[in-house]
């Protein structure tokens, strides 16, 4: 995106917020600073900032500090729940994208026949493509 803004392929650039633009305030502010220098506005729609206005870049650092303390507590906390949950033998598994499987009401993997069926061949392909490159790669040493 940068190397297209140097290219002046764009003089705008919209985001929903500061925590999407960049994770880590001093990166964020370095980036925001090359637009500037470049002509470049970023909006940040959630937080009503435009970076071409004067009082812009306070906000800025105030409110990405924040977004990055966000970030920082959920990360935690997700990881004191992962840890929490495994203690107690539990196990948290999205069944979405994992295909094949289902949980059951006890929140058990089980096979869903419908797609398991049609997922494991491609998956038997996979693994032999694998298999293959790994024992070609050995082959070679």
């Amino acid at each position: 995106m940068v190397q297209d803004a140097e290219n002046k392929k764009f003089d705008l650039i919209i985001t929903k917020s500061i925590s999407r633009f960049d994770r880590n305030t001093t990166d964020c502010l370095e980036t925001v600073r090359k637009f500037k220098l470049l002509g470049i506005a970023v909006e940040f729609e959630k937080e009503s900032i435009n970076t071409l206005t004067a009082e812009s870049e306070l906000m800025l650092s105030i409110l990405s500090s924040v977004a990055e303390e966000e970030l920082v507590s959920i990360s935690q906390n997700m990881r004191w729940s992962n840890q929490r949950r495994f203690k107690q033998g539990k196990l948290s598994i999205s069944t979405k994208r994992f295909l094949g499987y289902d949980k059951n009401k006890q929140g058990n993997l089980v096979i869903n026949e419908e797609r398991f069926h049609r997922f494991m061949p491609i998956f038997l392909r996979l693994f032999q493509r694998q298999k293959s490159a790994i024992l070609n790669d050995k082959e070679e040493r």
